[in-house]
C-alpha cells in the first residue's frame, strides 16, 4: 500500500566524477506507477529529478546525504521546494488519488492510514526534510467523511476548492 515504509522513490549515483560521467540512478517505485495517474506522479518526479540536478552541483555532499541524515533532510528540503514552485494541484491530486486508492483497496481503515501517513508522518519520513503532504484542512475534511461514513464529502471537498490550503496558509504568512 501507498503508506507502507518500503514504497518509496530514489536517485543515485553510480558515478560521481565528471571523468567518469556522473552516471545517475533515477528509480520510481511500482506501487505509485501502478495507480497515480500522471498528473499525481508530477510531484513525485519533479521532486526525483531535483535530486538529479543536485548531484553535479555538490556530489561529495549529495553522496555523503545518503549517510547523514542533516544533510538528507537539506537535500530533501531543496527537492520540495522545487516541487512547490508548481501548481499546487498536482499535490491535491496525489492526495487525492492516494487516499481513495487506499479507500476502494481497504476501505475507511485503509484510508485513515493514508491520511495519517501524508498528515502526520510523511514531513519525517526517512530522515525527515519533506513538506507535510497534506493540509489541516484536508485533513479535517476527511475526517468529517469519516464520521459521516461518506467518502464523497471528502471529494467534495477537492472538487470544491479553487485555492489550495498551501496557498491561502502561504498568503498569511507573507502578511505576517
Amino acid at each position: 500500500m501507498p503508506y507502507d515504509k518500503d514504497v518509496w522513490s530514489f536517485v543515485d549515483v553510480v558515478s560521481g566524477t565528471e571523468a567518469q560521467g556522473h552516471e545517475i540512478i533515477v528509480f520510481f517505485n511500482k506501487t505509485d506507477l501502478e495507480f497515480l495517474s500522471a498528473p499525481a506522479l508530477l510531484p513525485i518526479v519533479i521532486h526525483e529529478m531535483r535530486h538529479v540536478y543536485q548531484i553535479p552541483k555538490d556530489t561529495k555532499n549529495s553522496i555523503l546525504s545518503t549517510i547523514n541524515d542533516e544533510l538528507n533532510r537539506e537535500f530533501e528540503k531543496d527537492a520540495d521546494a522545487e516541487v512547490r514552485n508548481f501548481n499546487d494541484e498536482f499535490r491535491k491530486e496525489n492526495v487525492i488519488e492516494k487516499i481513495l486508492f487506499c479507500f476502494d483497496r481497504k476501505g475507511w481503515a485503509g484510508a485513515k492510514k493514508m491520511v495519517d501517513y501524508l498528515y502526520k508522518e510523511s514531513k519525517d519520513a526517512f530522515g525527515g526534510g519533506y513538506d507535510q503532504e497534506m493540509t489541516k484542512a484536508e485533513y479535517d475534511a476527511f475526517a468529517e467523511a469519516s464520521e459521516e461514513k461518506d467518502i464523497d464529502l471528502f471529494i467534495d471537498y477537492f472538487v470544491k476548492t479553487d485555492n489550495s490550503e498551501k496557498e491561502i496558509e502561504k498568503k498569511e504568512e507573507e502578511k505576517n
